[in-house]
């Protein structure tokens, strides 16, 4: 098993929808969700940020989004939404890192909110590291000079 960025945001958004309170997954701009008015609650979304490299690993990094509508008295159901939250990202990230078998690499700052998306929401946002070591995440292609003998 090799994990490259693909292999790893299909492992985080499987692992997600195993978690019972999520009903929707969005890869990409959180913002998407403006334009999505059915959406099934709660939502886990996935945004890359940048990806670096070491000698010995890469990190790839992400922001983890769990957003749940707000009851029509907005209020009663923030607390529980951002709790939650925290709990189900904890839970996936945790997972991701038993079932891939690699570390976080930073501390993990979870961060509340209340925004108005196409319906009123609240939840939580935590940015993580994935630490994978380099020899697990890419093919051996031979040197540069194999392929230049190949044009």
């Amino acid at each position: 098993m090799k994990i490259n960025l693909n292999y790893i945001v299909d492992t985080i958004c499987a692992i997600a929808s195993g978690e019972r309170n999520v009903n929707t997954i969005i890869q990409g701009d959180v913002y998407t969700l403006d334009a999505q008015p059915d959406t099934k609650y709660c939502v886990f979304c996935i945004s890359q940020n940048d990806h670096t490299e070491s000698s010995d690993f890469i990190y790839f990094n992400f922001t983890l989004f769990y957003i749940n509508r707000l009851t029509n008295d907005e209020s009663s159901n923030e607390l529980l939404s951002q709790s939650t939250g925290m709990q189900v990202l904890r839970n996936i990230i945790r997972k991701t890192c038993t079932y891939l078998d690699i570390d976080v690499t930073n501390d993990l700052v979870y961060t509340n909110f209340e925004q108005q998306f196409a319906d009123m929401c609240a939840g939580t946002y935590v940015t993580v590291e994935f630490q994978v070591p380099l020899d697990l995440c890419f093919e051996d292609y031979g040197d540069s000079d194999d392929i230049l003998d190949r044009q």
